[in-house]
C-alpha cells in the first residue's frame, strides 16, 4: 500500500511536479496534470454496484488504452476504470492496493508524457 505523503515524494521527485491539495489532491508538471485524487460520484457506485471500490482512488495519466488495460488485466484488484474514461488514457488506482514500485513507474511515465519536450530534454534519464 502507497500512502498519500508516499505519493507526494515519489511525485516531488520528478522535475518541476507541483504538488497541489485543494480539497483533493493533483499532481502536475508545468501546469499539466499527471495524477489526481478521484473520487467515485455515487452514480458510478450504483452503476458498479458491489464491485465499486471503497477507498481512496487516484487517477493516473497513462499512454493510451492498451496500457490502460493492460495493467487492469494485470492487477484488476488495484486498477480500473469507469465509464466516464472509456477512450481517456488514464486508469483509477485504488491507493490502498497500489504498491510503491507501480505508482513511482506509472508516475514516470506520466511525467514523460506530459512534460514538453524542453523539459524531458534536459532530463533523458527519465
Amino acid at each position: 500500500m502507497v500512502s498519500w505523503a508516499q505519493i507526494d515524494a515519489i511525485a516531488s521527485a520528478l522535475p518541476e511536479v507541483e504538488c497541489l491539495n485543494d480539497g483533493r489532491r493533483s499532481w502536475a508538471v508545468r501546469g499539466k496534470g499527471i495524477a489526481w485524487e478521484r473520487p467515485l460520484r455515487p452514480k458510478e457506485v450504483a452503476l458498479l454496484g458491489d464491485a465499486a471500490p471503497v477507498g481512496d482512488i487516484i487517477a493516473i495519466h497513462v499512454a493510451d488504452e492498451g496500457i490502460k488495460q493492460a495493467l487492469i488485466a494485470a492487477q484488476p484488484e488495484t486498477f480500473f476504470t469507469i465509464e466516464h474514461f472509456n477512450n481517456y488514457p488514464a486508469v483509477l488506482a485504488l491507493r490502498t492496493k497500489l504498491k510503491v514500485a507501480d505508482a513511482r513507474e506509472l508516475f514516470a511515465d506520466g511525467w514523460r508524457i506530459k512534460a514538453p519536450a524542453s523539459l524531458r530534454k534536459l532530463h533523458p534519464d527519465l
